[in-house]
């Protein structure tokens, strides 16, 4: 197993691509803490996985409070004594209470964005993670060694048709963490720390899933797109993103720092 005794933090890891990435670090061996404010799913993934004999923890926390990220990670060096994988997963765009109003379905463009939901985008996507990042890298660089993984989006390359559901936010948070990426990976070479990131296009989870139930039509565009614009014309599993993040955590990727991996099918290409 490539992560037989890491021990692993992964943000978000109650649903969709984290949860996908729990399973897979845990099927590598590494002891992986689930930092998420799902008390529930959270739960449920410790049981299914700790029956299976892997070694899943849960830790509650709010990514958007440095004090409760702060726990969180405190609570992870009590337990396990180090932190060797940050895998920053948590985000989203139209999240918030305010996109299941009826003012919250008509927003649209970049002006109609309360600056309360850009605040938020903003904060989830680019905010938590350094948050995550300056209550974790102390550990890390008294150990010599760690492995960052950070979640971009297909989205900070070349925008969206429109801005439902904040999507300027959402791209402008994505496009901040590809160059926090590279400043992470020039800063903390010399401490034998990697940073990486990961770009996914259109992935099957369950909040898409969820949307397309609410929205046949919505689901009948999007399908409509992604036969236009994706070479592979289809989207992908999270199973297929959270490999990516297995690779970038592993010794194959041992002198892989300040990447990029775009995982969309062929959407695009740099």
């Amino acid at each position: 197993m490539r992560l037989q005794d890491k021990v692993a933090v992964v943000t978000g890891g109650a649903n969709g691509i984290g949860k996908a990435t729990v399973r897979a670090l845990a099927a590598e061996g590494a002891a992986v803490v689930i930092a998420d404010f799902d008390r529930q799913r959270s739960a449920q993934l410790v049981e299914e996985l700790g029956g299976a004999g892997k070694t899943v923890v849960y830790e509650f926390c709010d990514l958007t409070d440095s004090g409760s990220v702060k726990q969180m990670i405190e609570a992870t060096i009590a337990r396990f004594g180090r932190v060797d994988i940050l895998a920053n997963i948590a985000g989203g765009s139209g999240l918030s209470p305010f996109y299941k109003t009826p003012a919250g379905q008509a927003q649209k463009w970049t002006e109609d964005i309360p600056e309360a939901e850009w605040d938020n985008t903003i904060a989830i996507n680019l905010t938590a993670p350094f948050y995550t990042l300056k209550h974790a890298l102390p550990y890390m660089k008294k150990a010599g060694r760690g492995t960052i993984v950070n979640f971009s989006s297909v989205g900070a390359d070349h925008g969206f048709a429109d801005s439902s559901f904040a999507y300027a936010a959402y791209a402008a948070a994505k496009a901040g963490i590809i160059g926090f990426t590279h400043q992470l990976a020039r800063e903390l070479g010399p401490f034998g720390i990697t940073a990486n990131c990961v770009s996914p296009g259109a992935v099957t989870s369950e909040r898409m899933q969820e949307r397309w139930e609410k929205d046949p039509r919505w689901r009948e565009e999007s399908d409509r797109t992604l036969r236009d614009v994706v070479p592979l014309r289809r989207r992908a599993s999270t199973d297929e993103v959270a490999a990516c993040v297995v690779f970038l955590a592993s010794a194959d990727a041992s002198y892989v720092s300040g990447i990029t991996l775009d995982v969309n099918g062929g959407r695009y290409m740099r």
